[in-house]
């Protein structure tokens, strides 16, 4: 297999980079909207409902990789079938979906602390952003149908859409309507409809797939092979940054989340411009490998991780010089705490983001069980180091940080490039079959 056309690899990798402009713009333009014109609080409790509410994502059941990887081995004739079962799976996870998001809204009050006048408003917010995941989440079959057809631009022009008409419309709601928290995820989920629609609109054409549900079960069960190891990684995630909101809400208390919250967000942020880059290459590094192309595969790794560490490490290093006059302009708040940890932050933000692209890598190769195995090893690390910083050597903000970066390190600067070497290297003398034998 040939790599592919440099005009069409650069299109897509431009695509992906608007995608993570429009990103980052709109979640800065809502939380700057937020913090400006409803309260420190209201911002806090967005930033900890999204940073928690990733939870929603582990109901596909890891759907998208796993659409992407086997549909880059079977052919352009068997993409309807595949589809038509990722919609059955899509169907089985909204439903649980729901429910668990039903659960957490209710709880809220009871998991976190929440102040007397937003007891209401708080649960209703959780809710409109969790139905928006969902709606995302519930595009990712026909998201994986577009970006192995060589439809990324197309698939990165409708997410770029959705984020853009989130911020505009929320811009509208709070300054010409006086909107409230709840209202701004209400535009959210609103935003994550037209994405889903859009989606399932252009695969379904592409496909000539209808609206009727088919496939067959045993496409459905190759699917969940290879997605329950993903959704496992999926976990690992959550005992990150979310995690770490919980610990901070409940050790140091709901104030210091805002102070925690605007760091995380520039984490975020700085991670969107490698997250463009790793996206990209997950369906052609699929593509690759199911064609016997190691030696592509293994340059898509070694060129995407020297790219991404490269972005990153000047990213990390402008943010550092301009991080408090970047947060007056941004909260209008010179937020000192947050100055504090910052560069903790950021070398955690450098060394983890270098790891996205191989991560692509292997999920596109379907090396998913040692990779499993290191975020969850890494995940429960950073819970564990990141508690005994803060409640036994009594290090405050800073330990929540500590415990990650020594997380971070040993999984992605240490074990990560040792593993996806070693993976490239073995499939020069293996090349499975099917996509069952390709779960390690």
């Amino acid at each position: 297999m040939s790599e592919p056309a440099p005009s069409t690899l650069r299109r897509d990798l431009i695509s992906a980079y608007v995608v993570s402009a429009t990103r980052i713009a709109s979640w800065a333009a809502v939380t700057a909207i937020v913090f400006r014109e409803l309260g420190e609080y209201a911002f806090g409790l967005l930033a900890l409902i999204r940073g928690t509410i990733g939870l929603m994502s582990y109901t596909m059941l890891g759907l998208s990789p796993a659409m992407i990887h086997l549909l880059a081995k079977r052919d352009h004739d068997s993409h309807r079938a595949i589809l038509s079962s990722g919609l059955r799976l899509v169907l089985l996870g909204a439903g649980a979906g729901l429910l668990m998001l039903g659960a957490y809204a209710w709880a809220f009050d009871s998991l976190h602390s929440v102040p007397d006048n937003y007891l209401k408003i708080a649960p209703l917010t959780t809710f409109w952003m969790g139905l928006g995941i969902l709606f995302r989440l519930c595009g990712d079959p026909a998201s994986a149908v577009l970006q192995v057809r060589h439809r990324i631009a197309l698939d990165n022009i409708l997410l770029a859409s959705a984020e853009a008409f989130w911020a505009i419309g929320v811009g509208w709601a709070v300054y010409w309507h006086a909107a409230q928290i709840d209202q701004v995820a209400a535009i959210y989920a609103g935003a994550g409809l037209l994405l889903l629609a859009a989606r399932w609109f252009f695969a379904s054409r592409l496909t000539r797939t209808s609206s009727r549900i088919g496939g067959d079960w045993k496409t459905v069960r190759t699917l969940l092979a290879f997605g329950v190891m993903v959704v496992l990684a999926q976990l690992a995630d959550y005992l990150y940054a979310p995690t770490d909101y919980i610990l901070i809400n409940r050790l140091l208390g709901p104030q210091v989340v805002a102070a925690y919250a605007p760091a995380v967000q520039i984490d975020a942020g700085l991670l969107v411009l490698v997250g463009g880059l790793a996206a990209v290459l997950l369906p052609k590094a699929a593509l690759a490998h199911a064609a016997g192309d190691s030696a592509t595969v293994r340059r898509y790794y070694l060129r995407g991780t020297f790219i991404s560490t490269l972005l990153l490490l000047m990213a990390a290093v402008a943010v550092w010089l301009i991080g408090p006059r970047l947060l007056e302009r941004w909260l209008g708040n010179p937020m000192p705490e947050t100055v504090a940890i910052l560069p903790l932050v950021l070398i955690h933000t450098v060394i983890g983001g270098s790891s996205a692209v191989g991560r692509s890598i292997l999920l596109g190769m379907g090396k998913v069980k040692a990779f499993t195995a290191a975020v969850l090893i890494g995940g429960a690390a950073n819970v564990i180091l990141s508690f005994l910083f803060v409640y036994a050597f009594n290090l405050g903000l800073a330990g929540i940080v500590y415990g990650t970066v020594l997380a971070v390190v040993g999984r992605c600067a240490i074990w990560m490039p040792w593993y996806v070497l070693r993976s490239i290297g073995q499939s020069n003398r293996i090349v499975l079959s099917s996509p069952i034998e390709a779960i390690e």
